[in-house]
């Protein structure tokens, strides 16, 4: 069908006088051209049902043909249609024209101005199939152009009949066309219209709103930063519509940019709350990976949630629509601010999106205000917190440095309180490396004064923990350590004593570790900053000089005092005082225990008894006579008896100090008894040979023994060792009383004769009663001797004498003792120095020897072997005495053991005599 109407730019034609058509036409005018208010898809409906009623229409479909963002055409923008109930569909989101031939075909013609006009019958295929679906049978597409420019076409459909339009039918269709077309287009104009004003509304809503929100953030303020952010960034949300506004900073590190949330706006939670913790410090390539590129060239993101490659990540955070608007600070990219409706799928439109950039930006610019306000008012702070912490430093350094006379603990208590109440700090703890690296020992405590040693820490093993932190300070490295965050056996450990934050502090000296020094808060959680640690550092620097330098005088007083000790105890050895030797060891052991703190001192002399080393005690030194140990377990003891493990260590030349609690338990058992808690025991060697050991025992105290309390008693010992050896050669040369000439030893027994003890018993008796000192005799007779020799012969007889003298003489160990022949089968022994304890042991060692022995006499009435009885005489010595009381009283009681039964000893002390 050709162009049936003249083209012109008016929407209405000159119609033909049809009254129909006319009627119908003037009616559609009527409620098209002057409705008002109306609801515009009733006035369509109403419009349009005339037209279609007079042209026999079943559907009337009004296109309009504007281009797209995407390169396509617009499709019906408004349908009206018969047979669904006379149902009006009005679409604002209009549908896109299909690509096709017969669109293409129809189009052409109608962008001429001409009409279109089909019948189905008359279609070709591609119409046939492309109108088909529809269901008309025959349609006119009339062309609407507006102000000489194709607007779009009105298609007219019958979906009975199938009859051909007439030229009247045509030409009214046309009119219908444009005034259809026209009131869309007024419609529309006017929609335009009250949305530009609603926009512009909206726009000027949105400005009043970031203008408001500007002079709260840009304002002076006594509420909180947070209170403050609540109120703006509210006005804000609320503009937009949103629930949850964030501010994101960015980090570059090595391996890219990171990201942090630093403020967060939920109105659920009523405004400003924390930022999310696994939010802090979150790379980009693990958030948001498709972000970084975006927002770092400027590109905001504006979409619903769905259609983002993030979408899953987002709907775990409920998001459901968001706005992220990057921000730049001096032209870099600084972080980004998100926007989000948790409610409802949209995207937000132009002008929302550019008002969302500057509220971006300005709450961006509030939240680094606020972090430079906040920073500047640490770093002022922290200049007031230096400023004290130095104070503080002042006067400990000048408590410390300038002290004259005063105590110890007074000084160092002045001299930390300061620190400790700059830093906040409960307690400061000195410990000093001992034993050979092997632990820690506290030498020093203060918990806001001086305070007692703690007993659980006097010793600290270098085990688990410690030997980590061991490791650590070896290093020269500080700990600085809040106890939460420390593995648990760390943590399990400190927090025994209350620790919850702690510092250490290694010292060295000459460059190897003396030890640390922990400053302990007992109060708060907390990592030591950079302030407190300059300030701890000095502080424990300061306190370790000080505790070293009191060291140091206390170890050159002590030193002195331990050299005076020893000159004394050096100038008592060296008097020449005849009798005085045992007084002056004497003296000097009490001295040295004086001075050093001890409580006993044993000097032990070794000797050999059947191979088996054994030790006697000799000189025993105790102001407490409940110390002071049983003589019958003090001569000849095999060493395993005297102290397991002791003689190896001993011949190695080691000295023996520990605390008790320390030792082995076979040694423990032995040493607890006696009530030791702490001993130093020192070998003295004699000209290369093992002589013996000294002994100092303290039963107060558990202490760790100096090197110089060591080196002392080692030059004691070995003084009064060899004071003894001297004493020991003196007396047996003045024993011996070698002349030239003279003869000395029975010739049988080859032990002393009777010479002997008649030239040298009363000068031994005038030396001890210069120091009124002990003298025992032993007068020794065999049971039975002379039916032995009557039974076994003389020949016999010499040899029983032989082995009882020899026997007798290893029993006395003593240099200073001797044994004599007195004559026949009788002995005698000589024991200076020997009260009646060491006497009746002597003579008990004497009958069980003798029996050991094991001399067959079956005349013996009192045993099958050979057996002898003994008479004791012991006394202190005057010189009144003389020695035939002595041989007397001790040969009366060799007579009453011999009435008495034989093979028995019997006492008498000169006292009771």
């Amino acid at each position: 069908m050709g162009n049936e109407i003249s083209e012109n730019n008016t929407f209405l034609p000159v119609l033909e006088p049809q009254n129909s058509f006319s009627n119908a036409l003037n009616k559609s005018i009527e409620i098209l051209a002057f409705y008002n208010k109306e609801n515009f898809k009733e006035v369509m409906f109403n419009g349009l049902a005339p037209i279609a009623s007079a042209a026999g229409l079943d559907r009337i479909v009004i296109f309009d043909y504007i281009k797209t963002s995407d390169g396509k055409h617009r499709g019906h923008v408004y349908r009206w249609n018969k047979t669904e109930d006379n149902a009006v569909d009005f679409k604002e989101n209009q549908e896109t024209l299909s690509d096709s031939i017969v669109i293409e075909d129809w189009f052409s013609c109608l962008k001429n101005n001409e009409s279109v006009f089909r019948r189905y019958k008359d279609m070709n295929d591609e119409e046939k199939n492309f109108i088909g679906p529809s269901g008309a049978r025959s349609i006119f597409l009339s062309p609407v152009f507006l102000n000489e420019k194709f607007w779009g076409a009105v298609i007219f459909e019958d979906h009975v009949k199938g009859f051909e339009y007439s030229k009247d039918c045509a030409g009214f269709l046309r009119a219908a066309a444009y005034m259809a077309s026209a009131a869309i287009i007024r419609q529309e104009k006017a929609r335009d219209e009250e949305q530009a004003a609603d926009k512009l509304s909206y726009r000027e809503k949105m400005l009043v709103t970031l203008n408001k929100a500007s002079i709260i953030f840009l304002s002076q303020h006594k509420e909180s930063f947070e209170d403050m952010m609540t109120a703006g960034v509210t006005l804000i949300a609320d503009v937009f519509h949103l629930d949850r506004i964030s501010v994101w900073k960015n980090t570059e590190k090595p391996d890219g940019l990171y990201v942090s949330q630093i403020y967060r706006w939920h109105k659920q939670s009523g405004g400003t709350t924390m930022p999310m913790p696994e939010f802090i410090d979150v790379s980009y390539a693990i958030f948001m990976s498709s972000w970084e590129s975006i927002l770092s060239n400027g590109e905001p993101i504006n979409s619903f949630v769905n259609s983002l490659p993030e979408a899953e990540t987002l709907k775990s955070l409920g998001i459901v629509s968001l706005f992220v608007a990057p921000v730049f600070i001096s032209n870099s990219f600084w972080g980004f601010v998100i926007f989000e409706d948790l409610n409802m799928v949209r995207t937000f439109n132009e002008d929302s999106t550019e008002m969302m950039k500057s509220a971006a930006f300005l709450c961006a610019n509030t939240v680094i205000m606020n972090e430079k306000t906040i920073s500047i008012r640490e770093n002022t702070l922290k200049l007031k917190r230096r400023e004290i912490m130095l104070q503080a430093l002042n006067k400990m350094a000048i408590t410390l440095i300038s002290h004259n006379e005063e105590k110890f603990d007074d000084v160092m208590n002045l001299g930390l309180q300061p620190v400790g109440e700059a830093a906040g700090i409960d307690r400061i703890a000195v410990y000093k490396l001992l034993d050979n690296d092997k632990k820690f020992g506290q030498i020093y405590l203060w918990q806001g004064e001086s305070a007692p040693l703690d007993e659980e820490l006097r010793e600290v093993p270098l085990d688990s923990a410690v030997l980590r932190w061991m490791e650590i300070v070896n290093r020269g490295e500080n700990i600085n350590a809040n106890v939460k965050d420390m593995p648990k056996d760390e943590a399990d450990w400190l927090s025994r004593f209350g620790v919850k934050a702690i510092y250490f502090v290694p010292i060295f000296t000459h460059g190897n570790i003396w030890g640390v020094i922990t400053m302990e808060d007992h109060t708060n959680y907390r990592v030591f900053d950079e302030e407190c640690i300059d300030l701890l550092q000095s502080a424990a620097h300061l306190c370790a000089d000080t505790v070293l330098h009191f060291e140091m005088e206390l170890e050159t007083e002590q030193k002195n005092k331990l050299l005076s000790a020893l000159n004394h105890v050096s100038a008592t050895m060296l008097q020449k005082e005849t009798g005085s030797f045992g007084k002056s060891i004497y003296e000097g052991m009490r001295f040295l225990a004086e001075t050093l703190n001890f409580d006993r001192i044993c000097i032990w002399k070794n000797s050999k008894i059947e191979d088996v080393v054994c030790g006697t005690l000799f000189y025993e030194w105790t102001d407490n006579e409940n110390l002071r140990q049983s003589r019958d377990t003090t001569v000849g003891i095999p060493f395993g008896k005297i102290m397991p493990g002791w003689e190896e260590l001993l011949l190695q030349g080691k000295t023996i100090l520990s605390l008790v609690n320390n030792m082995p338990e076979p040694i423990r058992q032995q040493l607890v008894p006696r009530g030791i808690l702490s001993i130093i025991v020192v070998p003295v060697f004699i000209n290369n040979q093992f002589w013996g050991f000294v002994g100092f025992d303290d039963c107060q105290h558990e202490r760790i023994f100096s090197q110089n309390e060591e080196t002392i008693v080692n030059s004691a010992a070995k003084l009064w060792a060899g004071a003894m050896v001297r004493a020991e050669m003196e007396n047996e040369i003045q024993l011996l009383g070698i002349e030239a000439g003279k003869v000395y030893y029975d010739a049988l027994t080859n032990i002393y004769n009777r010479r002997f003890l008649n030239e040298n018993l009363n000068s031994i008796m005038r030396t001890l009663s210069r120091s009124n000192g002990w003298l025992s005799l032993m007068m020794i007779d065999i049971d039975f001797f002379k039916l032995y020799n009557d039974t076994y012969g003389h020949g016999e007889g010499d040899k029983c004498l032989v082995t009882i003298a020899q026997t007798i003489v290893k029993s006395v160990t003593r240099t200073s003792d001797f044994v004599v022949r007195y004559g026949g089968e009788e002995f005698m022994v000589v024991l200076p120095n020997t009260d009646e304890n060491g006497a009746c042991m002597l003579a008990e060692k004497i009958l069980e020897s003798v029996r050991a022995c094991g001399i067959p006499h079956k005349e013996n009435k009192v045993a099958d072997c050979v057996t002898v009885s003994i008479g004791v005489m012991t006394g202190k010595v005057s010189h009144l005495d003389n020695p035939d009381v002595f041989i007397k009283v001790a040969d009366e009681m060799l007579y009453k053991s011999k009435n008495n039964g034989r093979n028995m000893y019997t006492f008498k002390n000169k006292v009771s005599s």
